[in-house]
Parts: structure tokens; sequence; C-alpha cells
């Protein structure tokens, strides 16, 4: 059993609708080797509704995740609501032409599941709904031009990068060399 892993006990339910609510911190991303969330609390909220056919669930994910600055590297929080469907179906009763027919039609996420199997892990779905909401750009609010975090304006910062200290006026003479070749 992966350390990552949010496990519902599927076996004995009866057909129905169960609600379950997970707790998904630092620990929970860091199992994954290559997890951009370090740090997060988040509350996950599981709806399943289990049929004769298989199990349809509706998860829910609210929290706050800190993440660093794309431009400072200082750590800030992002807030975050997400909601996906995965449908479980058991794959026993189905041909392999008949489950690509279900897969084409089907609107949400589909798994096959056995239905002898005793649970399901929902937490690399969570981890998914997850990564998806951190947005491409990561940098936090700014006032008047001012980044809240560092307290500096971005365009200041960014113009000050690879430019030698104003006490040196040193110039690596790598540089030269590279001016040197023609394209």
């Amino acid at each position: 059993m992966a350390k990552h892993s949010v496990w519902i006990e599927v076996f004995n339910l009866r057909n129905g609708v169960y609600e379950y609510k997970f707790l998904i911190d630092d620990g929970f991303f860091n199992t994954f080797e290559h997890s951009i969330i370090q740090k997060a609390k988040l509350n996950a909220y599981v709806q399943l509704r289990k049929t004769s056919h298989g199990m349809d669930t509706k998860l829910y994910l609210h929290g706050e995740i800190t993440v660093p600055c794309d431009m400072c590297a200082e750590e800030f929080i992002i807030s975050i609501q997400a909601k996906d469907e995965v449908v479980y179906r058991y794959k026993e009763g189905y041909s392999e032409q008949e489950k690509e027919k279900l897969e084409e039609r089907e609107q949400r996420e589909l798994r096959w599941v056995s239905i002898i199997d005793k649970q399901i892990d929902v937490g690399q779905e969570l981890y998914e709904v997850a990564h998806i909401q951190i947005p491409m750009k990561l940098c936090p609010a700014q006032k008047d031009g001012v980044c809240l975090v560092c307290k500096r304006k971005p365009q200041e910062w960014l113009n000050q990068i690879g430019k030698p200290d104003s006490d040196s006026d040193y110039i690596d003479p790598r540089w030269n060399d590279l001016k040197k070749i023609k394209f």
C-alpha cells in the first residue's frame, strides 16, 4: 500500500450514496516523487454513489497551497477550490469492444475496477485535481506595482538579474569569447 493512497472501503457497501472527508496536507504530496506542491492544507470531500454497474464519485477540494513565486522564489499562499468526477465501472461483464464504446461515450474520467476489489484509491485523482488548480504563472498579488510578498517591484528585480554589483565592474572574459561567435 502506497503512502499517498486515500482508500475507500467499497466491498461491503450497498447501492446508495456515501460521503467521505479527508485532510490532504504536506505529507500526502511529499510522497509523490515529482509533486510541485510541497506545502498544503486541503480539505477533500468525496461523494460516492454505488450502483450495480460500478461507482460514480464526485471529488471536491478546497484549501490553501504554498508555492514559490516565479520571480523572487519567496513562498506565498494560493487558495484553491476544485471539483472533478471519476467513474469506476466493474470490468466483469464487459467485452473489450463494450469497454471501448463506454469509454468513448462517457464524458467523465473512467476507471475499471474488479467487482471483488475491497477498496478503491482516490489518492491519485485528488493529487491530479490539486495540481491542475496551480496557475501557470506563480506570482503573488501586487499593489501599486509592488509585490506583496517580497516588497519589491518585479520589473526592477528582473532588471538586476545578471548585472554586476555596483562595487565591481568585472566582466567575465567568457562573455567576450561568446560575442565572437557568428550565427
